[in-house]
């Protein structure tokens, strides 16, 4: 579109359109009318601008515009009733029943087959649904590409006071209410979900409802109920849903996953939760120990010899008269028994490390090495697994904290970190500490297991 074209259309500036048609007669003609060059015309600017005076011009000079879409497949009566602009969507629709096309521009549809009816649902503007459904009523009765009907459109952006008009004032509501979407979901079963008490209050009151209605995935509104998360409001809903006659499929046990669902969690998903979420903190645990023992070999505390020190005679020696070469560990000839024992342990607990993290990240589903002809009981395979995944932990913990303390022996010169008493306090606590993570994972395992166990009975 010519650049002052646009200016003027987005200021609404009637006058200044006149001028410009003066200058330049075939200024509207140069707008594109064919695609694929889907722009905003002068009349879509002025419906997402709200300039009716500007609109009514566009209309008189440019009838045609009228049924142009946008990039986005938008027409301008679906701007106008999506933005509310009510004078507009008046003008539009007038404009017609005078042309006897009032039905053509109710029924266009942009990408995901939505009206210009459901863009007012959507954005709740009461009045505009008013005028679109006197000028054609039959609107009512298209779905849009996720075969969601208006009332469902109504619930699922939350527009209350749109749902009650539309189910007081369309003639076909019986079908409506019950209407299932692509997943199988009446707005029933969207309200449950949303947990939407007055909604549910009104429509358990509606003697058309089927409140029995299953989904795709066979559940009723009082199995999502069941299954959603918990609120304070489910006791209140299963009441009314119960009232009016409502209750849980016989196939209430099967998952439920869809976009009504999403992020809603059944026993299916849940059913690892506890083993996910350890295995996540073992991970996160087992990493930083590897990363740390692995930083510890590559530097250790004091750094290491830089080049040979020289003598009189030439010769490298220390200060305590011991020959030396540049990359020896400094602390291995300060304190050499502590540096080795010191090094023992950090090779076994980054050893002990990538182990964990290895077993962490192998696979749960030993069924898959059947097909290599090897006869495996998944069960037994896993609780060997995380047997030694507790070995591995307990492991791990203790010579980290062993690890800890020969650093403070070599680093701090305090007589009170080389006793035997400070060892005799470490070590138990170290083991206690060690214990108590053994036993945490013992547990955890345990109660997924007595879940397994039931699920089978």
């Amino acid at each position: 579109m010519d650049t002052r074209l646009f200016e003027v259309s987005f200021a609404g500036n009637v006058v200044a359109l006149r001028n410009l048609l003066e200058q330049d007669p075939a200024i509207l003609d140069r707008v594109p009318l064919f695609p694929p060059a889907f722009v905003e015309n002068p009349l879509h600017i002025s419906c997402l601008r709200g300039h009716v005076d500007f609109a009514r011009e566009i209309l008189s000079l440019r009838p045609t515009f009228v049924q142009e879409i946008n990039q986005d497949g938008h027409t301008p009566l679906h701007l106008a009733s999506s933005k509310g602009y009510i004078d507009i969507v008046k003008l539009i629709l007038n404009f017609g029943n005078q042309n006897s096309c009032v039905a053509d521009l109710c029924m266009n549809k942009d990408p995901y087959l939505r009206t210009p009816l459901h863009c007012a649902v959507i954005t709740g503007r009461v009045d505009i649904i008013n005028e679109l459904l006197k000028a054609c009523p039959k609107s009512a009765s298209e779905v849009t590409v996720q075969n969601e009907t208006v009332l469902h459109l109504a619930v699922k952006y939350n527009q209350q006071h749109v749902f009650r008009f539309l189910v007081g004032g369309i003639c076909n509501t019986e079908t409506l209410l019950n209407y299932r979407d692509s997943d199988g979901n009446t707005i029933l079963h969207l309200a449950t979900i949303r947990k939407q008490i007055q909604t549910i209050e009104f429509l358990h009151r509606q003697a058309n409802l089927n409140v029995n209605v299953l989904n795709s995935r066979g559940l009723t509104a009082i199995d999502l109920l069941m299954i959603g998360p918990p609120s304070s409001c489910d006791t209140e809903i299963g009441e009314k849903i119960r009232s009016a006659g409502g209750g849980p499929s016989i196939s209430n046990h099967q998952p439920v996953i869809d976009s009504v669902g999403k992020g809603f969690n059944t026993d299916e998903d849940q059913k690892d939760k506890y083993l996910t979420e350890i295995t996540n903190g073992l991970l996160v645990m087992a990493s930083l120990v590897a990363t740390v023992t692995f930083q510890i070999a590559v530097t250790p505390p004091g750094g290491f010899w830089q080049d040979f020190p020289e003598d009189s005679n030439g010769k490298g020696v220390t200060s305590n008269n011991k020959t030396h070469a540049p990359g020896t560990a400094i602390l291995y000839d300060l304190e050499k028994n502590n540096y080795i024992h010191f090094i023992y342990v950090d090779t076994l607990a980054f050893m002990a490390s990538l182990t964990l993290i290895v077993a962490l990240l192998s696979p749960n589903d030993f069924e898959r090495f059947k097909c290599c002809g090897l006869d495996i009981n998944s069960t037994k395979m896993k609780s060997i697994k995380w047997r030694g995944i507790r070995h591995l932990t307990y492991l791990v913990v203790v010579m980290i904290i062993y690890l800890f303390t020969r650093a403070v022996s070599i680093t701090a010169k305090h007589e009170i970190y080389r006793t035997p008493l400070f060892y005799a306090v470490i070590v138990p606590c170290s083991s206690f500490l060690g214990s108590l993570v053994y036993l945490s994972l013992t547990g955890a395992k345990m109660k997924h297991d007595q879940r397994d166990n039931a699920e089978k009975v």
